[in-house]
């Protein structure tokens, strides 16, 4: 008892107080939540709470997910992505081949974070079950914002964005739907597309005739062309890039499909729910996938330009003509 008053409130208060297991941090329920909420459960079970009724507990847990961690989680997403991919610097830098991820070419340091928050959302769908859709609606909004940056490098690249510069030769061509149909059967093209190449002779001639119509016997400039071959290697692997990311997603909707536990947990066994899901996955891998054909499309007839320009330099030059 004497030894007991030998110490004031504070000190006594300081010498009762626990470690802390783990840093302050709202993602800390992540870990806990299922145990807590199989813990409701059982009380739920025990005094035969019904209806709308909620014990202290499950009030404060739901107000907690809603009110702190979801938006916090939304707020980190944002903030991560836009660091990865600030001024663009994130779909410059270059990362080593994700070999660990089968993919044997270097990727882009924006994308590889793009992955990795996908990959945490998709985590916590299995951590969190009842907030699977909270968590969906964030997936969507990170590949809305991905498809949004990766657009306006490529716009960048191409020279549509830049003040003060001309659309290249092959933007100008890029618009023409004939010309870019007739790539698309073209062989190379079809490994991408998995299309079946018919006549590749004939195709081949198509392409040459409609090249030679939008060229004429107009004189090329070189401003006219991506000089600039550090560009062309920075769009490909912008395209190489987005394209590891749509595997990514494919196998993500693929995994949403056979998980049946998710699916019950996500839209309580509604079929069109699960459907509607998967099309809003779909719809934002397609807007991906046509951007990385833009890429290549652009590639493609970004080369020819650049054939026919030095090419005609040559047939120009004297000691080169023959009768």
């Amino acid at each position: 008892e004497c030894r007991t008053q030998q110490y004031n409130s504070d000190t006594a208060a300081t010498a009762y107080e626990l470690p802390a297991l783990c840093l302050k941090s709202p993602h800390n329920i992540t870990l806990v939540f299922k145990q807590i909420t199989n813990f409701i459960r059982e009380i739920n079970n025990v005094i035969n709470m019904t209806g709308t009724q909620l014990i202290p507990l499950q009030h404060f847990l739901n107000e907690f997910v809603d009110n702190k961690f979801l938006p916090t989680l939304q707020s980190k997403v944002k903030k991560d992505i836009a660091e990865a991919t600030e001024g663009n610097s994130g779909l410059n830098t270059v990362k080593p081949p994700a070999t660990k991820m089968g993919w044997p070419r270097p990727l882009l340091q924006g994308t590889l974070k793009v992955q990795e928050e996908l990959a945490e959302l998709r985590a916590l769908m299995n951590r969190m079950p009842k907030y699977c859709s909270k968590f969906l609606e964030i997936i969507y909004d990170v590949l809305k914002s991905y498809k949004k940056i990766c657009h306006n490098t490529f716009s960048n690249i191409v020279g549509i964005n830049v003040i003060g510069s001309q659309p290249t030769v092959c933007h100008h061509w890029f618009k023409d739907e004939k010309l870019k149909q007739i790539v698309r059967q073209l062989p190379g093209w079809s490994e991408m597309n998995k299309g079946v190449i018919s006549d590749q002779i004939a195709t081949h001639a198509l392409l040459v005739t409609a090249i030679n119509n939008h060229l004429g016997k107009e004189v090329l400039e070189k401003d006219a062309m991506i000089a600039d071959s550090e560009r062309l290697i920075q769009l490909a692997q912008l395209q190489d890039s987005i394209s590891w990311l749509i595997q990514y997603v494919d196998s993500f909707v693929e995994n949403l499909q056979c998980d049946k536990e998710l699916q019950e947990q996500l839209t309580g066994g509604n079929v069109k729910l699960v459907e509607d899901c998967r099309n809003l996955l779909n719809e934002r891998m397609g807007e991906l996938i046509q951007l990385a054909e833009d890429c290549l499309m652009i590639l493609y007839l970004e080369i020819r330009v650049q054939c026919y320009y030095h090419l005609l330099i040559v047939l120009r030059k004297q000691e080169y003509k023959v009768d």
